[in-house]
């Protein structure tokens, strides 16, 4: 089941572009969870989301990681994304069970990309004006996994080291990223996550 494997490599590129250029960095992963990979109208609109927090010294952070991608008018191939800390005051459930994003880009302060592909997928970007993105996840019993990774993956020149654990459950989710609604029925939901990412040269 593919979905399984969503957590890690979300984890992976959540800490490359929170990290940005700043290799051999590592990064204590725990806490909640929240993903959704879907697509909307024949798949002419897809979204990749995922929303984490990490716990440290009693204080709890959230990032997200999303990616919304189209086609523009000429039908070439867009996208929109960004990747950052999101204000506590934007999540809201339990955290076991359901969880809720209510994200402004704006007032988070991510800078948000939008970049269009030419006919040999050479993509140019500009930032993007923002705007909300809501989601919320609820949990089901289709499934539920617990796992044990160590991996290590190269991205380009970068190399993600993976040393986690984590119990994941399947779930719902409903979401409005920039006016375009998605829901996904094999969303992926976590708790009890743990373990470190560590970004280096390869």
């Amino acid at each position: 089941m593919k979905k399984l494997v969503l957590w890690s490599l979300a984890v992976a590129l959540a800490a490359v572009f929170a990290g940005g250029t700043a290799y051999a960095s590592a990064n204590q992963v725990n806490g909640t969870s929240a993903t959704t990979m879907t697509c909307t109208t024949n798949c002419s609109s897809s979204l990749y989301l995922i929303l984490y927090s990490n716990q440290s010294g009693g204080t709890t952070t959230w990032m997200v990681t999303f990616g919304l991608f189209g086609t523009d008018s000429s039908g070439n191939p867009t996208s929109i994304s960004a990747s950052g800390t999101v204000p506590a005051s934007m999540i809201s459930g339990n955290q076991q069970n359901t969880l809720t994003l209510a994200l402004d880009t704006n007032a988070a302060g991510l800078q948000v990309q939008y970049c269009v592909a030419d006919q040999y997928y050479n993509y140019t970007c500009n930032p993007y004006q923002g705007g909300t993105i809501t989601a919320t996840f609820n949990t089901t019993s289709n499934y539920s996994n617990h796992s044990v990774e160590q991996n290590q993956t190269t991205f380009g020149n970068f190399t993600v080291h993976l040393n986690l654990q984590s119990d994941t459950s399947s779930a719902t989710a409903q979401t409005n990223a920039f006016g375009t609604q998605f829901v996904d029925g094999n969303a992926q939901f976590g708790t009890s996550h743990s373990g470190t990412v560590e970004i280096t040269n390869p």
